[in-house]
């Protein structure tokens, strides 16, 4: 569906949903970068970042490094405040 959507209708961003992270997960994030788009992720549930979620940040900020290292852009948190902060941290919130 992807590769549709890259070819005729081009979007800013694509929200990824990945029960599990998967070489087909990073080869989908690499294909969205390199074609200019965001990559936005959700943290809210388990089943919607493998488990990269808000509530495992509350305990290791690191989850929020993996995703920004992975190349989303893009993340929807329940934890605004939380996520916020550690990007400031790392001086990535603009």
């Amino acid at each position: 569906m992807l590769d549709e959507y890259l070819k005729n209708m081009p979007c800013a961003a694509y929200e990824i949903v990945f029960p599990q992270l998967t070489p087909k997960v990073n080869e989908t994030y690499a294909k969205i970068i390199s074609s200019g788009g965001r990559v936005w992720v959700n943290t809210l549930w388990n089943s919607l970042c493998a488990g990269m979620t808000d509530d495992a940040a509350a305990d290791d900020r690191s989850i929020y490094d993996r995703h920004i290292e992975m190349g989303a852009t893009i993340i929807q948190s329940d934890r605004p405040e939380m996520l916020i902060q550690h990007l400031k941290s790392k001086k990535l919130h603009r």
